[in-house]
């Protein structure tokens, strides 16, 4: 029956079976657990939640050495936001089972689906190196990039650049054959400011993961172009505005129509003073994608440096009957744009409703 996915029927056969010589409690256990396991998953699918956590929470009383069925208890305790109770599950798994690799394994996925990465490292680097699966050894090295990068970040936070990278190098030796830790590390160097760095990791990666991973060109081709843009603006902010513009334009010939080019095309040029070209080239990104509001306000700062208020008034507008009453970075943006418009009234309308939707109780 619990091969043929009747798993209900046997969990009551299974209760009411009388035990004799061949037919032992230990017997009679190992199946039961089995069906309340099974017929958990099926309360679970169902939407039966609490039915589904009584059903494991029998189940792990018949099998407690059983790690996957802790798992999967944890994982609906997790699901209820009863994040301590699944601790304490794989927790007394590994107090029964010290030396199951697997009971430890099951534990760091369930800590590691937590974000508590150095709980869950201490984990998985708990099982000996024998018995070690390809799958324990990869969380492994997840982990410590994991830890790393948060160290990395907190190190960056605090001031101590230097500190950080070392954090960072320090793991790097992990993503010389695994493409997703150098992924991983390529974002992590990328936070600190050191985009070339992180993508010479996914390129040495891709060498020794084969050249023809169409993948990993890809990413490292999105990586470059992260980088490309970043420097960008940085020559903006540095009103290196004609050397910004010959970077873009190379970029731009190669991708004629790739939308976020063409977006920082037209803020270069409203940065640099050139309203008019900017105004043409919004006019055109806000026709193809209007409900793009971000870009519908450059384009009203660009009508109104040209001159074209009415056409900028009827655009603001535009943007007020589309904007989410919650999304208050936009409704600012839109008071700002009112000011210029010369129409301060309307501009301090829009802060007073905005000031009321903060003060408003939250549901």
């Amino acid at each position: 029956m619990i091969d043929h996915g009747r798993a209900a029927d046997a969990v009551v056969l299974l209760q009411r079976r009388v035990l004799d010589r061949k037919w032992t409690a230990q017997a009679r256990d190992a199946l039961l657990a089995s069906a309340l396991d099974q017929r958990a998953a099926a309360r679970s699918a169902a939407g039966d939640m609490a039915a589904a956590i009584a059903d494991l929470e029998a189940a792990i009383q018949l099998a407690p050495r059983d790690p996957w069925m802790r798992y999967r208890l944890a994982g609906f305790y997790r699901a209820r936001q009863a994040l301590e109770r699944g601790r304490t599950v794989m927790s007394e798994g590994v107090q029964l089972s010290p030396d199951d690799g697997q009971m430890r394994y099951a534990q760091a996925l369930y800590l590691s689906s937590l974000d508590d990465y150095l709980a869950a490292f201490a984990a998985v680097d708990g099982i000996e190196q024998g018995q070690r699966t390809a799958g324990m050894t990869a969380l492994r090295d997840r982990l410590q990039v994991a830890i790393a990068r948060d160290s990395a970040r907190r190190l960056k936070n605090s001031g101590d650049s230097d500190a950080a990278r070392a954090a960072l190098r320090e793991v790097e030796p992990l993503a010389a054959h695994d493409i997703d830790r150098a992924r991983e590390l390529a974002y992590a160097w990328i936070e600190l400011g050191d985009a070339e760095h992180g993508i010479s990791l996914l390129d040495a990666s891709r060498a020794g993961a084969g050249a023809g991973d169409t993948a990993v060109r890809l990413e490292v081709a999105r990586l470059q172009r992260a980088l490309d843009l970043r420097t960008i603006r940085s020559l903006e902010r540095e009103r290196r505005f004609a050397e910004a513009a010959r970077r873009l334009d190379e970029l731009l010939a190669r991708e004629p129509q790739d939308r976020a080019l063409r977006v920082a095309r037209a803020d270069l040029d409203i940065a640099a003073g050139h309203a008019r070209p900017a105004r043409d080239r919004y006019a055109a990104l806000v026709q193809e994608q209007p409900e793009d509001l971000d870009t519908r306000l450059s384009y009203i700062r660009a009508l109104t440096d040209t001159g074209d208020i009415a056409l900028a008034r009827l655009q603001l507008q535009a943007v007020e009957d589309q904007v989410p009453a919650d999304d208050v970075e936009v409704r600012l943006s839109l008071a700002r744009r009112q000011l210029a418009l010369d129409d301060p009234s309307a501009a301090l309308r829009r802060r007073r409703r905005f000031r009321g939707a903060r003060r408003a109780p939250r549901y």
